[in-house]
């Protein structure tokens, strides 16, 4: 039964000599005959060469339908709505000297998974607030999900407190901004950090994601909300 065995992997090599370059080598400087096998090792040889190339095509095609299918590059969030109360610099009383920025706002923002296949969850998610490259405040902290095929899932960050010590840069381009009338003065931005995980049997994927939400207001006043005119659009990333 060993030397069969053998004889079977013996012809397997022979028949596959283009793509056993090392092996082909050897037998043209070694002047290697046929190895002489009976008609049952080679019908053995013959499923096995089969078998390797089914189980190489097979690959091949999972690893394409991996990078058409599991990549998050049609997944982007939706802002549906935003509103600013209070939006305001102030010179810094409370020591240290400086300026302040008083911020108040919320905003209502759509994950979306339009696969038929796969199911995607987010994970590690967060929403932070920017103004001209600066951060205000802590991130909110978002609830993880998961979203079926053909579901999404609306999330609400709210973003409120005081940035103290900002810029003489930041706080020139806020005046800059609110001097430019009462139109689209104020432009901020949201950044939603996430983990995806792609599950479909038997695929597994990750993926790190940042997208950007640039949403513009008027100026606030009088502490009463304004909404967004810069809604119903995706995401950047």
């Amino acid at each position: 039964m060993g030397n069969f065995f053998v004889d079977v992997w013996s012809w397997a090599l022979w028949t596959r000599r283009p793509a056993a370059c090392t092996f082909c080598k050897l037998q043209d400087k070694f002047d290697i005959d046929p190895p002489s096998v009976s008609w049952a090792a080679k019908v053995c040889a013959f499923i096995l060469n089969t078998a390797v190339d089914m189980l190489m095509s097979s690959l091949v095609a999972l690893i394409l339908v991996d990078l058409i299918l599991f990549h998050p590059n049609s997944v982007h969030p939706r802002v549906d709505d935003a509103a600013i109360t209070t939006f305001e610099l102030k010179n810094d009383t409370t020591g240290g000297g400086g300026s302040s920025l008083r911020y108040d706002l919320s905003m209502a923002v759509t994950f979306f998974n339009d696969h038929r296949i796969y199911a995607i969850r987010f994970d590690h998610l967060t929403a932070g607030l920017y103004f001209d490259g600066a951060k205000l405040g802590p991130s909110d902290t978002l609830p993880s999900f998961k979203l079926h095929t053909r579901r999404h899932r609306k999330l609400r960050p709210v973003f409120h407190g005081r940035e103290s010590n900002i810029s003489a840069a930041v706080a020139e381009e806020f005046a800059r901004e609110r001097a430019a009338g009462t139109g689209r003065s104020i432009t901020v931005d949201v950044r939603l950090r996430t983990t995806l995980r792609y599950l479909s049997w038997p695929f597994k994927a990750t993926y790190y994601r940042v997208y950007h939400c640039s949403i513009q207001f008027p100026p606030p006043t009088n502490n009463i909300a304004v909404p967004s005119p810069s809604i119903n659009y995706h995401c950047a990333r």
